[in-house]
């Protein structure tokens, strides 16, 4: 593999499991730091008749929820007590009865009692156990109620400390049917800044590298992580994905370095096509055809929306609502830059990147 690595640590870009958690360094934010100081304290004090802790972690797609819940669940399992026990699932259905819930919490061990609630309560009397279940991105209806469900009912024991992830139009989805939110902690995942990019990319890199270079950020630069930063808009998720493409470019064409050129280019041709939580085909292709009309009819600098609700209406016939919807999730995507006129504070300057 080129510049010094094994090979390319930007390859995987999602956390499926604890496996895949703990091939890399994990970096911590503030959010991260509060939730892993509250369950280190619950199990020095291990307080099992109070309330229990329990957690909505709120975050956009790619901003790291899954490798979020890996890493607390990691803590609870290094803890060593035979006591305390984690449980971690991505799937919903099992939230829906109070029996399927019942197979989620206790392993396959008789326990005695009349009803499911009962056997678990019996089972919880003497443990801890941490609950971490992670929202997949998408959620319909019924998987709203199940889910909806099983966050009531784990809430009827104190031996449960319980942590979801989701991201907000999850929440409102769960909101519409049931009122149980309220009872939950919310915090938030925020966007990376541009030292903790950095340390990312560092991170990775380091991971995997066989031999010294000149440089840890080697083959990438200040000036190129910086790019990055602003094309991913601080999402993990976004700046691995594109330092994949970068990796992988460079090494094809051999290049010594990774440069700012470089980046605009896997940028332009690539990156929405890696992108690996977009829902469809479909969206893909109607991102690039509103990316293709900034670039070739506005040559990539639209000054005023309307004047784009306009030629888009003309070309695609999409209304006014639909585009900007789109406008909005290709600016996460780091596609457009939308600011405001230094003339005009009324007027919108969409610049494609």
């Amino acid at each position: 593999m080129k510049y010094g690595l094994k090979f390319n640590p930007f390859t995987v870009k999602n956390v499926i499991d604890m496996s895949d958690f703990k091939r890399f360094p994990f970096l911590i934010t503030n959010t991260q730091e509060v939730l892993k100081y509250a369950i280190e304290l619950d199990l020095k004090t291990k307080k099992t008749n109070e309330t229990t802790l329990r957690f909505i972690i709120l975050g956009e797609r790619g901003i790291g929820k899954t490798s979020t819940l890996m890493f607390l669940k990691d803590i609870v399992d290094s803890h060593g007590d035979l006591m305390v026990y984690s449980r971690y699932t991505n799937n919903l259905n099992v939230l829906g009865s109070v029996k399927t819930f019942e197979s989620l919490i206790i392993p396959d061990e008789v326990v005695n009692g009349d009803s499911s609630k009962e056997r678990i309560a019996k089972w919880l009397s003497d443990k801890l156990v941490y609950l971490f279940i992670d929202v997949p991105d998408t959620l319909d209806r019924n998987l709203a109620y199940s889910l909806a469900f099983g966050m009531q009912f784990a809430t009827e024991f104190k031996n449960l400390r319980i942590f979801v992830t989701m991201n907000k139009s999850h929440m409102n989805k769960i909101s519409d049917v049931s009122e149980i939110t309220g009872k939950y902690t919310v915090v938030h995942l925020t966007k990376f800044d541009l030292q903790q990019a950095k340390e990312l990319i560092v991170g990775r890199l380091k991971a995997v590298r066989e031999i010294d270079v000149p440089d840890e950020l080697y083959p990438f630069t200040e000036e190129v992580v910086e790019k990055i930063y602003k094309y991913s808009h601080g999402i993990p998720r976004n700046i691995i994905s594109i330092c994949d493409l970068c990796i992988t470019y460079g090494t094809m064409r051999d290049l010594e370095w990774i440069t700012e050129d470089v980046v605009d280019e896997v940028v332009s041709k690539h990156y929405l096509s890696t992108v690996p939580y977009m829902e469809s085909e479909a969206k893909k292709k109607r991102l690039m055809k509103l990316y293709e009309i900034i670039k070739n009819d506005f040559n990539g600098y639209v000054y005023g929306e309307s004047n784009l609700y306009s030629m888009v209406k003309k070309k695609l016939g999409w209304s006014m609502i639909t585009t900007r919807k789109y406008l909005r999730e290709m600016e996460k995507l780091g596609m457009v830059v939308i600011k405001k006129s230094p003339d005009n504070a009324w007027t919108n300057i969409i610049e494609a990147t």
